[in-house]
């Protein structure tokens, strides 16, 4: 259960203060509290509310990586892939993907059996404890008949046919994050959102707390803590400047966004395209409920920015890439529903190379008090495994814990539908109310919107999200915007 309770939690001792809600903050969380370590987690918004939330939902398995040989990442992401299909079957599946070969660089079909080869080869154990429905078959090429059968809007000429992998997918990764918060809270973490970190406390030779901000009642805080790690993405940077930190690299902004079209999906797998003249790499279509998910795409962004919204310029740009690989479907403007868009590191500023290794910062190194750090990441895949290293660091000798299995909640909360939210539109009040307030009250709803936006996916089209919100305040006696009564 995840109870919102700022002042209890102020009169509590805690070995590790964790900034930061999204992915990596709550895997963070999760790590530190299976090993006993009493661990307080500080979001200044809503858990899940920025990159998690805008990301494609992959769970990639690297193969990527072994076009550049790089065999340490390959293995950290399809072993990390294999721990969410083993950890929680019903919130991560599997997602074929193809890949159109048309007899040029990579895009031929005999260095695309190779890396298909390569892949299988060395994920040998990639489904070890994963259940028989979750686990990746092997890749294949697939013929220029049946790919041109599957996918007629792909332009035929000097088509020779399509790789074809498995990687994994999360569908609602709302859900998925709340599900590691629900382990992490099991073990004895405290998790509070729209509790803003402001400036560390020192005490003796290192810091002993944080100064906080509570965003609902309006009053400022202090919790104490013997450690801090600074989970907060973008604003990773700006934090530790606060503090005192010199570091300019920590985190170069650049945003990535995903575009919901209103176009039918293409099959029940992902597409994935090279654009012909496209600044950026491959771009993936997938489907989304009865929509087409298109993305990723990046644009650089000034140091400091803490603001994910793609200009209209980049998002005509986008569409102009994918009509090029898809001329047929003719993407326009229109069709866009709903623009995700978080930022991510990339290598240096003004470019859109995202990093290749997380960042690890123990702030000592630069004179400033002992037990502050900060890491960064770029993939959802690795949080975990990133979120584990850095735990080891900050608390070497803990044992590792054992992992236990994925409960999946959302079914208990009176049967309502967390990916789609017809049914609740549709049920009447007696039948959808009972389980909605205990829904707000086990997973520390403080909005309306934190139910629509970041407890289901209800918030993936406007004009099913604003229904939603409306009837959430109708049941609860709320008005958007406002917290929701307890």
């Amino acid at each position: 259960m995840i109870r919102r309770e700022p002042e209890g939690a102020t009169r509590e001792a805690h070995d590790l203060i964790v900034i930061g809600g999204g992915m990596y903050g709550v895997c963070a969380a999760r790590e530190a509290a299976l090993r006993g370590i009493r661990t307080l987690l500080l979001e200044k918004s809503d858990f899940g509310g920025a990159t998690t939330w805008n990301s494609l939902r992959f769970l990639h398995g690297g193969l990527r990586y072994l076009q550049t040989a790089d065999i340490g990442r390959f293995r950290e992401s399809y072993q990390e892939r294999r721990w969410f299909l083993r950890t929680f079957p019903s919130l991560a599946r599997i997602l074929p993907c193809h890949f159109p070969l048309y007899g040029e660089g990579l895009r031929r079909v005999s260095v695309f059996r190779a890396a298909l080869w390569a892949n299988d080869l060395l994920s040998s154990n990639r489904n070890e404890g994963v259940r028989e429905d979750r686990r990746i078959p092997p890749g294949r090429i697939v013929s220029r008949t049946e790919t041109e059968q599957r996918f007629p809007s792909l332009p035929a000429k000097g088509l020779q046919g399509a790789g074809l992998w498995y990687d994994g997918f999360a569908p609602n990764p709302e859900r998925l994050l709340m599900e590691i918060l629900h382990q992490a809270c099991e073990a004895g973490a405290v998790a509070l959102n729209y509790v803003e970190a402001r400036s560390p406390i020192e005490g003796g030779k290192g810091v002993c707390g944080v100064r906080a901000f509570d965003r609902v009642a309006g009053k400022e805080l202090s919790f104490r803590g013997e450690k801090i790690l600074s989970c907060a993405g973008p604003w990773c940077a700006g934090l530790a400047a606060e503090w005192g930190s010199a570091r300019k690299e920590i985190f170069h902004p650049s945003v990535a966004f995903n575009l919901l079209l209103r176009k039918k999906p293409l099959w029940e797998g992902a597409l994935a395209l090279h654009p012909p003249n496209a600044a950026g790499g491959a771009a993936f279509v997938l489907p989304h409920r009865s929509w087409t998910l298109a993305g990723t795409s990046y644009a650089p962004r000034p140091r400091g920015t803490t603001e994910a919204k793609p200009t209209e310029e980049e998002i005509q740009r986008f569409l102009d890439d994918l009509n090029r690989a898809l001329p047929a479907l003719s993407f326009q403007r229109g069709d866009v529903l709903r623009i995700f868009a978080g930022l991510l590191p990339a290598t240096e500023e003004g470019t859109t190379r995202l990093a290749k290794h997380p960042l690890f910062v123990d702030h000592r190194s630069e004179g400033m008090p002992c037990g502050l750090f900060t890491i960064c990441g770029v993939k959802v895949t690795t949080a975990r495994a990133v979120a584990e290293k850095a735990v080891r660091r900050i608390f070497p000798g803990r044992p590792a814990p054992s992992i236990p299995g994925g409960v999946e909640r959302a079914a208990s909360f009176g049967g309502i539908d967390p990916d789609d939210p017809r049914p609740f539109l549709g049920a009447p009040p007696e039948e959808v109310t009972p389980g909605l307030t205990r829904w707000i009250d086990e997973e520390s709803v403080v909005y309306p919107e934190d139910l629509v936006y970041r407890r289901t996916d209800w918030g993936a089209a406007p004009e099913e999200a604003d229904a939603a919100v409306e009837k959430v305040c109708r049941l609860l006696g709320c008005a958007p915007g406002e917290p929701v009564p307890r």
